[in-house]
């Protein structure tokens, strides 16, 4: 992983010169502003021109927490070079992307944030780095794949935005490259999505005989500033076999494996039943000694036995049942919404959007009073068999006047206590 480290200082402040800006002639102090923006994902350097414009676009926000006084700059080009001369004080000071699409090509999301101090007579530096908080999102096709579909299409949404790259008979979003010395086909353009849970979609026609070819994978467990890599494979033998998708975190390293449902699946070396004669692991001496195996936690929805996105309305049903027969020792669950994600993050003890139901008491104890029916702490800690009443907690969405159609995503991450974990999305849609 290569870092870009794009660092623009804004010319030594003083308090002589024309330029100037004034808002309090009393006591006033005097800021340095340094600014930089820090992108784990790109794997080349940037063009100098380039990490001009990222700086030079941003927009920057002063705010005087004691009386609400605020000013914004945008871009920050307007204020390079300049003193800006403040009331002495506390103030937090904000860096940001204007550009904030959920799903966009070529559009990471640049955010920062400092409290200042200004005092009489002073100048304050204050240096603030920017750090990527959406995901970037890349393509890799085999020369299989490519060449055996003669058309198709992968749709990649986070449930409030998509994305779509496509080959057809008159376009083709994808260039041929080489990895590692084999031929591959590449995005031309990576996409960005804000953060949640992702769903990707690959649909299209055989070369060998037009039949379509369609099936849809989640991706769960994602983060800001996460790479994710879908490596998209085909192994042809005369007919199109199964399709392939990994996984790659290139910040959290991750290497997941996702078999796309409609195609016959691609045997793995190691996976049971692909073993070649003879090199078959021998049967236990003494099979009666082994331990007993152990079973992985499960959920049920009796409401929703599919878990399909169910819509907010009066009649909203959100009680699961989670099955942990070797007992719950950790239940957390990640909260991505447009009105409850900025709510949730305030009350945890990280500062993320992600609840933990058993060790943060801060939040059980507003959960309390604001979703009274929800489990936590030990009504979930070494449990086997847990009510899980999301509906309460859902329900708090309408208190926030929520947007028809906004998509709120609660993945529960429940891990047991031989170290086996499930991770499940359930999707609420606002009326």
């Amino acid at each position: 992983m290569k870092k870009t480290l794009i660092s623009i200082a804004a010319a030594t402040l003083v308090f002589a010169g024309c330029n100037r800006e004034v808002f309090n002639s009393e006591e006033t102090g005097a800021l340095e502003l340094d600014l930089s923006c820090l992108s784990d994902l790109n794997e080349t350097t940037t063009k100098a021109s380039d990490d001009e414009d990222i700086i030079n676009n941003l927009t920057v926000k002063l705010l005087r927490p004691y009386d609400g006084w605020e000013k914004t700059y945008a871009p920050f080009s307007t204020i390079r070079g300049k003193v800006i001369e403040l009331s002495s004080g506390d103030y937090i000071l904000t860096a940001s992307s204007p550009d904030r699409s959920d799903a966009a090509f070529e559009q990471p999301i640049y955010d920062g944030s400092k409290n200042i101090t200004i005092k009489t007579g002073e100048v304050t530096p204050a240096a603030v780095t920017c750090k990527v908080s959406n995901m970037k999102l890349s393509l890799i096709l085999s020369e299989n794949f490519y060449n055996e579909l003669s058309d198709f299409t992968i749709t990649v949404n986070n449930g409030k935005g998509l994305l779509t790259w496509e080959k057809n008979s008159t376009k083709t979003d994808f260039a041929p490259a080489t990895l590692e010395g084999v031929k591959v086909y590449t995005v031309k353009k990576a996409g960005y999505f804000t953060v949640g849970t992702l769903t990707a979609q690959v649909s299209g026609h055989r070369a060998i005989d037009g039949t379509t070819a369609q099936s849809t994978s989640v991706i769960s467990n994602t983060s800001a500033a996460d790479h994710h890599i879908l490596n998209v494979d085909a192994q042809v033998t005369g007919s199109l076999q199964g399709i392939t998708i990994t996984i790659d975190h290139s910040v959290n390293p991750v290497n997941t494996p996702v078999i796309v449902p409609g195609f016959d699946e691609i045997p793995v070396p190691g996976d049971p039943g692909t073993e070649e004669p003879g090199t078959e692991e021998p049967e236990p001496e003494n099979p009666g000694t082994d331990p007993a195996p152990s079973t992985q936690p499960t959920m049920t929805w009796e409401a929703n036995p599919s878990f399909a996105p169910m819509n907010i309305n009066a009649s909203l049903n959100a009680d699961l049942v989670v099955t942990a027969p070797e007992k719950v020792a950790s239940f957390k669950v990640q909260v991505d919404s447009p009105c409850l994600t900025e709510t949730i993050s305030s009350l945890t003890q990280d500062g993320t959007s992600t609840m933990d139901l058993i060790n943060d008491e801060g939040l059980i104890s507003f959960l309390a009073d604001a979703a009274p029916t929800l489990p936590t702490g030990n009504d979930l800690k070494g449990q086997t068999n847990i009510n899980f009443f999301l509906t309460s907690l859902v329900k708090l969405i309408d208190l926030y006047g929520s947007a028809p159609g906004n998509r709120h995503n609660f993945t529960l991450v429940v891990t047991d206590e031989k170290g086996q974990t499930l991770n499940q999305t359930v999707t609420f849609v606002s009326e």
